[in-house]
């Protein structure tokens, strides 16, 4: 039994470590607290739209108005993000603005 614990703890030592030199994509964020980020939106949002974004595929949903898009659309959302929200997935936006990329 203890060969076998020996293994299983050498092989989880000798994995590659995550990098911690590269810096996390945040997105935009001005004065006024509200964030811009640009992505595709999705089907993956059980209470609200899903949008994935660009660079990170990092999920945000969408709370408020999206007007008249429909998944595959590339946008630029505006708005601060949510503290609380019904979306249940993923940083909720709290969205002023969307448009069309």
């Amino acid at each position: 039994m203890r060969p076998l614990l020996f293994l299983c703890f050498a092989i989880a030592c000798s994995q590659p470590s995550a990098s911690v030199n590269e810096p996390a994509v945040q997105p935009a964020t001005d004065t006024q607290g509200e964030v811009t980020i640009i992505g595709k939106l999705t089907a993956e949002g059980v209470e609200c739209k899903a949008l994935r974004a660009d660079g990170t595929n990092e999920l945000y949903t969408l709370a408020g108005k999206t007007g008249g898009f429909a998944n595959g659309d590339h946008v630029k959302v505006v708005g601060k993000i949510a503290e609380i929200s019904h979306c249940m997935q993923g940083t909720t936006i709290a969205v002023k603005s969307i448009t069309r990329v």
